[in-house]
């Protein structure tokens, strides 16, 4: 271990005919774009266990013989699409190919959407229409329907976009990361637990 903190323009200039480059364990955070631009034969790269912050689109665009490379988060290797093999595969919840990477999970998130949906729609109806001898009590529990609702509403866009992304999520990830669609996910997500948390707070203290 070096403690490199910054790879240059050419820092392995004089390496051209490398094949195999082993970083891990160092603390490089940043990558300029033509670093690994003279290492044309190189055919594996590790760059695990390393705080990466600031990796220019391109980078490794010039590894053409590269074969293996290895980050500590799987969405880095949307840097290096045209790698046969880039690890981490996944995150334990997406991966290189999936939003939703268990079959379990995606089945789950369909299941859990369709059931909060219809369950508190039917609930909201209800109290909507048939009159409540305690208003008050009636209040709290359309309330704690609303905020359940949204997770429903949460939980469907985020399979949707599942469906949609299926078998390339890594070419959509990072646009995803930072797209108004998944910050109201985000939101919608923080929203719903937090009041459905108050309102039964607020239930429990009022009976």
């Amino acid at each position: 271990m070096n403690r490199l903190r910054c790879l240059k323009t050419n820092s392995f200039g004089n390496l051209t005919s490398l094949l195999k480059l082993d970083l891990h364990g160092n603390n490089i955070r940043s990558i300029d774009g033509r670093t690994f631009s003279m290492m044309s034969r190189l055919e594996s790269l590790n760059l695990k266990k390393n705080p990466l912050k600031a990796l220019k689109a391109g980078s490794f665009d010039e590894l053409l013989q590269l074969k293996h490379i290895y980050f500590d988060e799987f969405h880095l290797c949307s840097l290096a699409l045209h790698v046969r093999v880039c690890e981490p595969r996944g995150d334990g919840i997406s991966s290189i190919a999936h939003l939703l990477d268990s079959v379990v999970l995606r089945v789950s998130v369909w299941l859990v959407a369709f059931v909060a949906g219809l369950g508190n729609v039917a609930v909201l109806v209800g109290r909507f229409l048939l009159a409540e001898p305690n208003e008050v009590h009636s209040f709290y529990i359309k309330n704690l329907s609303l905020a359940d609702l949204l997770m429903s509403v949460y939980l469907f866009v985020i399979a949707a976009y599942d469906v949609a992304f299926r078998g390339h999520y890594i070419h959509h990830e990072t646009k995803w990361r930072h797209s108004w669609q998944c910050s109201l996910c985000g939101f919608l997500s923080t929203l719903s637990s937090e009041s459905s948390v108050l309102i039964l707070t607020i239930i429990t203290i009022d009976r």
